[in-house]
């Protein structure tokens, strides 16, 4: 994949998408492979804000069946599937656990009843599903064996537990690109940092959008017959460059942390927060918000808080009051887990639509993703969900399907890579490949024939690679130093990774970029931004 901005400022296509989220990029890849000659702009690098703060599980839409909402349970099924079969190599199915008690709406069996309407609604979950990915059906368990999976809880309340199964997504960053190889197989054009400015009217509709490529600081117009704004929190400015008289979207802020700690081996559990909570469109209410431990290799994210945000969306940020939230909730949770500040390696924070119904004291994220019509050839989705992103994606589709045809119906022949590694390359290393790149390791096999010093390892945990830097600026864009180790090689998601490494990464990217020693101290400077909370004393690359 390549960035082509000449064509971009020279062609005409079918549809343009604004926003390289999750939602924009399924979008794309829907249209594209609808026939559509589709092009997609990113402001800043794809997936750099909500998409890449999630707690990456992809839901089943178990939790609806509290809502009696049994579409969006197949919608959420549906997506799960999608992104199963785009990206096999990067989900895995993981068993979620929550205790059940008393005799009411969270007993044993309220909750086997439960878990087996779900299995019944979900029948075809694992249709064309690889073996290894396929979701088994939910069971309850005994006291004592929740006892086992979660020491030091009290336990006294609990008559046993619920299991089920969710896919969780390895690296969500890289399961958005597996959507953009998907959709570059037609006729799809992207680029990443290119920012729309101003909207292009004729008497039709929007004609054009004048844009800015940052990279370069040139300025074009792009021409579609219809558009898609899929730019997420950044909604309200975009509604303000069209002249929108429409009320402002609320935000709230959402953060999750990841520590370096794994409580129960490989479970998710879920446990009630000390605060009540009110689900406004539940039909059969809990009364508490769930807080979920996932494991992610040897760490855990925890969370969801959810707070009302006013401020500038370019100017979101994370405190320690935030983190100390989570903190002192999971210890109220899991008095064994003994959390402190220090135990926390990264965090995930980000922006999604607020519930309108939302009370002061309980604050709630939008459940549903919606599309609107707001002009002749203008739709705009208001995304909340990563899970429902394909699904969502297929709507916009359908719409658009009724406003224009595709100018083209065609594939593009795609060239399968079978040579294989000829050298010795170590187990841990070219198991991580796999698992991290799927089909697409065999170009990076490719790129270490070429040059055996692509080999050399920068990092060892992860065990990462110097051909994976040069195949991520190549092939997929990258072009700073948090593109490459936080959204291509998973290299800072769960920790600020080495100096040394860091070092060692950005002296690669400047060889193929041509950066001088002052750029490359500042994409140094610029990573290291996104750790300082976490850390004491600040390295910098000066």
């Amino acid at each position: 994949m390549k960035r082509d901005i000449e064509k971009l400022s020279k062609d005409e296509f079918d549809i343009l998408v604004i926003g390289g989220g999750i939602h924009g990029i399924t979008v794309a890849r829907e249209a594209a492979k609808n026939g559509y000659k589709t092009a997609l702009i990113e402001m800043n690098d794809f997936g750099h804000s909500t998409s890449f703060n999630s707690m990456k599980v992809i839901h089943g839409g178990l939790r609806y069946l509290q809502h009696g909402n049994l579409k969006r349970i197949r919608q959420s099924i549906r997506s799960r599937k999608i992104m199963q079969n785009v990206a096999p190599h990067l989900i895995k199915a993981v068993p979620f656990l929550v205790p059940t008690f008393g005799r009411g709406l969270k007993s044993k069996n309220i909750m086997r009843l439960a878990l087996s309407v779900n299995d019944l609604i979900s029948f075809n979950r694992n249709y064309n599903i690889a073996f290894q990915n396929r979701i088994p059906g939910g069971y309850v368990i005994s006291r004592e064996e929740i006892l086992k999976l979660i020491p030091g809880i009290n336990t006294e309340k609990f008559t046993g537990g619920a299991v089920w199964y969710e896919a969780v997504v390895q690296n969500t960053e890289r399961m958005l690109l597996e959507f953009l190889y998907e959709a570059n197989q037609y006729d799809f054009t992207a680029a990443n940092y290119v920012v729309a400015l101003e909207f292009i009217n004729s008497d039709d509709g929007i004609k054009e959008v004048k844009v800015k490529d940052l990279i370069n600081s040139s300025e074009f117009n792009i021409s579609a017959r219809v558009f898609v704004n899929a730019v997420g929190p950044w909604f309200n400015q975009i509604q303000k460059k069209l002249e929108f008289n429409k009320p402002q979207r609320k935000l709230t802020k959402a953060v999750n942390i990841i520590v370096r700690k794994n409580f129960f081996a490989d479970y998710s559990v879920g446990l009630e927060g000390k605060e009540n909570f009110s689900d406004t469109e539940a039909l059969f209410k809990r009364g508490k918000r769930l807080f979920f431990f996932v494991p992610i290799q040897n760490y855990t994210m925890i969370g969801t808080t959810y707070k009302l945000y006013d401020g500038k969306v370019n100017g979101l940020e994370i405190t320690k009051e935030d983190i100390n939230e989570i903190i002192e909730e999971a210890n109220y949770l899991f008095p064994s887990s003994q959390l402190t500040f220090d135990d926390v390696s990264f965090y995930h924070v980000g922006l999604v639509p607020m519930d309108e119904k939302s009370s002061a004291g309980s604050i709630q994220a939008e459940r549903h993703s919606t599309v609107s019509e707001y002009s002749r050839n203008l739709f705009s989705i208001k995304s909340v969900k990563y899970t429902t992103a394909p699904v969502i994606a297929e709507e916009v589709v359908k719409k658009i399907k009724k406003k224009i045809k595709p100018s083209y119906s065609y594939k593009k022949e795609v060239k399968t890579i079978t040579k294989n590694y000829s050298g010795n390359i170590p187990q841990v290393v070219a198991e991580r490949l796999i698992k991290t790149y799927g089909s697409h390791c065999n170009k990076i096999f490719e790129l270490i024939n070429e040059n055996k010093s692509y080999l050399n390892l920068i990092s060892e945990n992860p065990p990462i690679i110097t051909a994976e830097i040069v195949y991520a600026i190549r092939n997929e864009m990258a072009l700073t130093l948090k593109d490459v180790i936080l959204r291509r090689t998973g290299m800072g998601m769960l920790e600020c990774p080495s100096l040394e490494s860091i070092r060692a990464v950005a002296s690669i990217i400047s060889q193929e970029l041509g950066w001088d020693k002052p750029k490359e101290i500042s994409e140094i400077n610029n990573l290291l931004q996104v750790y300082s909370l976490l850390k004491k004393n600040v390295e910098t690359a000066c």
